[in-house]
């Protein structure tokens, strides 16, 4: 009778402590990112400041572009064409957007001939894993048979997002394929 209570109480302390350690890792993989840390399966909050088909100093190609202050962001505005700015959402021509803690990625779905194509945001926070953003999107094409505006668009997105906890960004489609990848400054 006595072994086995120690064979008991051995068992309990044994539990215990493998417990205690998965509660302790537990807790520290759930901590908060810190700028410069090398960081898995974190994230990163975003807004969605616009997205619309008309695009932004139109381009025939997709692309992706992050801008980390407030002359990039002016610079991509004055290459765009004055009949342009007259049609663009006025929260993108000017952000509302704190660049010492804030960079702003544009998304560009590319020239497309008709308004079937579109270019959305699918989550509000990016999946972070090994110092790169996993930015979720939805690349939808026209529904055949269906009848479209025919004019020739340029859908995009502009996403804020807090810098410091990634160096790259991967454009990531609703079946899981990156579309766009870039390092950022």
């Amino acid at each position: 009778m006595l072994s086995f209570f120690k064979v008991s109480v051995a068992g309990i302390v044994k539990t215990s402590l493998t417990l205690f350690l998965c509660l302790l890792t537990a807790a520290a993989c759930g901590r908060s990112a810190q700028p410069g840390t090398d960081v898995s399966l974190a994230s990163v909050a975003l807004v969605l400041l616009t997205g619309v088909q008309r695009g932004i100093g139109e381009s025939e190609s997709m692309g992706a572009v992050w801008i980390s202050d407030k002359k990039q962001w002016n610079d991509l505005f004055n290459a765009i064409p004055a009949e342009m700015l007259e049609i663009m959402p006025q929260p993108v021509a000017d952000p509302d957007v704190d660049f010492t803690k804030y960079g702003v990625l544009l998304i560009r779905m590319g020239e497309k001939p008709n308004g079937g194509y579109r270019l959305t945001l699918t989550s509000d926070e990016a999946r972070i894993d090994n110092r790169e953003a996993r930015i979720p999107t939805r690349w939808s094409e026209p529904e055949p048979g269906f009848m479209y505006t025919q004019a020739i668009v340029y859908p995009y997105l502009v996403i804020k997002m807090e810098k410091g906890a990634f160096d790259r960004i991967a454009v990531i489609d609703q079946n899981g394929s990156v579309r766009l990848r870039l390092s950022v400054k």
